[in-house]
């Protein structure tokens, strides 16, 4: 009994705190009902703003509805966590109808910030730290413009803390955006600066006008609500297009930001995906190919290599490896491990790719070029040898390059061969397969 009652008690002194937070928590819910929480085309369905969207569509929806959409769990709890304290705050100090208010003007602050200042490699934006950041910076501003009471009963009650937090929540973005530039800290900046005008503006909360307030807040909740309804009944014309323009934001990004590490390999394995489903495989290929152009590490693409051999599928996985391995081999023309990867991916990739005599010629390249106590590539270089003579027709050849390949694997007992220094995909039974099919092509004569 004394839990329903702190419970109706809570809901009771903090009614639009619940309301949103409930609101909220429902959006996220249909996120995953729908797909994946993290799904991009889930997002834009939604309303995630993406500013030609808005620009060129008008679809103004997008400028309130990022507030209840979010990029996974843990977006979700930061914000919330942060979501509670403050609004719970703001509405003990200025009442319900004006936290509504708050919340959507600083909401609206940030998403018109991040979409007049944003560059086209944001893509696009969920999430309501602008809005949480506006509920900061009415707080925030209330210690510096409030009247001589409230400012000191906010000073005792958080003192420097909350300005702390916006500073650390500041820096943390920015640093974030170093390294995964999807960090909105234009939406942040915006939020914060239209709740410290909000401060200004109302030094004491105690002073309310029952009627402006009201109208002010029901037009604040008209809004949202219109958003909702719109998104609704309009947040699918996006989709006819999404695939497409995601591929288009992440090829935007690579040229903003060349390089191998991590994130743009994961931008580079997207866009082409991305590309592939939007049926545009030769514009994917040609900003792949210029993307690929500007990674001077070899390691970097063997990575990338690796990460389109286990994730990427069908054709365009295919003709994405033949372009990595190509401008792995213009910067390590001598490299054993470049040398057998290509010839590699000329032996197993769709018929209308593979060049088994030119695999046999690299192929021996990455053999002369291995040094001699390396006994676990040499198996799998001599494989990727097998496989070329084999479909050259070469059979009696092929077989005797294949029992040294399957010799030495068994010799080292270990389960896995690599094709390169990062990838493992061939197996000793694949090994061995590959010798009976070499001797049951060679007894047909």
């Amino acid at each position: 009994m004394a839990r329903t009652l702190r419970a109706q008690d809570l809901a009771q002194r903090f009614p639009v705190t619940l309301a949103l937070g409930v609101v909220t928590a429902a959006f996220f819910a249909l996120q995953h009902w729908l797909a994946d929480g993290m799904d991009p085309l889930v997002h834009l369905r939604l309303g995630a703003l993406r500013v030609e969207r808005v620009s060129e569509h008008g679809e103004y929806f997008r400028l309130l509805m990022p507030l209840f959409i979010h990029a996974g769990w843990v977006h979700l709890l930061l914000n919330g966590l942060a979501f509670v304290q403050l609004a719970a705050l703001v509405e003990l100090l200025w009442g319900g109808r004006r936290l509504l208010l708050f919340y959507v003007v600083c909401g609206l602050g940030g998403s018109l910030t991040s979409a007049v200042l944003n560059g086209p490699e944001m893509g696009y934006s969920v999430g309501a730290s602008g809005a949480i950041l506006g509920l900061a910076g009415v707080v925030l501003g209330t210690t510096w413009f409030g009247t001589p009471t409230v400012r000191g009963w906010l000073l005792e009650l958080v003192g420097r803390r909350l300005l702390y937090g916006v500073f650390l929540t500041f820096a943390i973005g920015f640093g974030l955006w170093l390294v995964l530039p999807r960090v909105d800290n234009w939406a942040h900046l915006g939020g914060l600066i239209t709740g410290l005008l909000l401060a200004a503006a109302t030094a004491d909360p105690a002073e309310e006008e029952p009627r402006q307030s009201l109208a002010a807040a029901s037009a604040a909740g008209a809004a949202l609500v219109a958003s909702i309804g719109w998104m609704a009944l309009h947040g699918d014309r996006c989709l006819q297009t999404a695939e497409l323009d995601l591929a288009r934001d992440q090829a935007t990004a690579l040229s903003e930001r060349p390089g191998g590490g991590l994130y743009q390999q994961g931008l580079l394995l997207g866009m082409v995906d991305w590309y592939a489903r939007a049926g545009a495989d030769e514009e994917g290929l040609e900003a792949l190919r210029r993307a690929v152009g500007k990674i001077d590490q070899v390691q970097s693409l063997l990575q990338l290599a690796a990460g389109f051999e286990v994730m990427a599928e069908g054709d365009d996985r295919d003709e994405a490896l033949f372009v990595v391995c190509e401008r792995a081999l213009q910067l390590a023309p001598d490299d054993p491990d470049v040398l057998n990867l290509m010839a590699w991916r000329l032996v197993q990739s769709r018929e209308s790719l593979r060049d088994p005599a030119r695999a046999e010629e690299l192929s021996r390249a990455s053999l002369d070029r291995l040094g001699d106590d390396d006994d676990r590539r040499r198996s799998a270089y001599l494989d990727t040898l097998g496989e070329a003579l084999f479909q050259l027709g070469d059979y009696r050849q092929a077989e005797e390059v294949q029992i040294q390949s399957v010799q030495l694997a068994e010799e080292i007992h270990a389960d896995y061969w690599p094709v390169s220094s990062f990838i493992d995909v061939v197996s000793l039974d694949e090994m061995s397969e590959r010798l009976e099919k070499i001797r049951r092509a060679a007894a047909r004569g």
